[in-house]
């Protein structure tokens, strides 16, 4: 059991969190050229979904911080 709590703790520390870094830089340059070049239609399309884009970043800190714990507890 202990194995596979560090295995899903090795897991998300060190694949998830980093490509959630690396999808949200992404993310946020796209939402950035395109408020910042972009048409009428493609900045509201930005201001649209930069929420949806911090709230996935979010999650996935959220997760990762609760699957810390609960692998700990184990």
């Amino acid at each position: 059991m202990s194995q596979l709590s560090n295995w899903i703790s090795n897991v998300t520390t060190s694949q998830l969190f980093p490509l959630g870094v690396v999808v949200a830089v992404a993310a946020f340059t796209i939402v950035g050229l395109a408020l910042i070049m972009g048409t009428r239609k493609m900045t509201e399309w930005a201001k649209e979904h930069i929420f949806q884009i911090i709230a996935g970043l979010v999650l996935i800190y959220g997760a990762s911080a609760l699957v810390q714990s609960l692998t700990s507890a184990f």
